[in-house]
């Protein structure tokens, strides 16, 4: 069990080193879901902090949704959480695989359609042209996380999805077959509930809280390389957002 370790002479308060030594450890499935995590005693012995200190770190990891007490019985780790990046431009398999994840897709629609005016608009393309759909249920560690359908241009990438399967990542594909990659992207979030199809294929209730995601892709030119909408389960997955004050 690799411990984070406390530095007592650092400018950190206590607490807050050992909550973030928590969460390495839940993040990482020593300590798994479901699983009670040690008494006050044994969190004490392992981070040699006093008791307030370890109780304050747990309290702000039940705050965080890390972790949930069951009255009488203790405190238990709660679902694994996803984290979305915000400084970084990852494929799915990529972003859990740096998570330590497992991650696999279903292809749920693979195919040539005509672009509808909302994909035509976020293409730069005319309504009924050509466009690949890959539509894929995602999966890390045996969960559904996700539902991703890409819409690609296809007269500029004509051959993209021959012979891809399950297995093959669409950046990869971009990149050995066309020699681009995606460089940066525009992406907006927004909060919503599950509709009927997504509570079937994300193994959740109706009416359960999603992330609906839509992203364009560009590659070092400028030229947009994709347009992907996309619904997160709310329940386990996160974003995180980094923020600077300028002064």
């Amino acid at each position: 069990m690799g411990l984070k370790r406390i530095d007592k002479t650092s400018a950190v308060p206590l607490y807050l080193q050992v909550s973030e030594g928590i969460r390495e450890l839940i993040e990482n499935q020593t300590w798994r879901q479901g699983e009670p995590i040690p008494s006050e005693n044994e969190l004490m012995e392992m981070f040699n902090v006093s008791r307030n200190t370890v109780r304050q770190a747990v309290s702000r990891l039940i705050a965080m949704g890390y972790l949930y007490i069951e009255k009488g019985k203790g405190t238990f780790v709660s679902k694994i959480f996803f984290n979305h990046p915000t400084d970084r431009l990852l494929g799915f398999s990529e972003e859990m695989k740096l998570q330590g994840f497992d991650p696999i897709s279903k292809i749920l629609t693979s195919g040539v359609f005509e672009a509808s005016e909302e994909i035509a608009k976020e293409l730069l393309i005319n309504n009924g042209d050509k466009v690949y759909v890959l539509k894929r249920l995602r999966y890390s560690n045996g969960l559904p996380i996700s539902i991703e359908e890409a819409f690609i241009k296809y007269n500029s990438f004509e051959g993209l999805l021959d012979g891809f399967n399950e297995n093959s990542s669409l950046y990869s594909t971009f990149m050995e077959k066309f020699g681009v990659q995606p460089y940066y992207a525009e992406e907006t979030v927004e909060a919503s509930l599950a509709n009927q199809e997504e509570t079937v294929l994300l193994n959740v209730k109706v009416g359960s809280p999603v992330f609906r995601i839509k992203r364009r892709s560009f590659d070092r030119s400028g030229e947009i390389l994709e347009f992907v909408k996309s619904v997160y389960r709310g329940d386990i997955y996160r974003i995180n957002l980094h923020l600077r004050r300028i002064v």
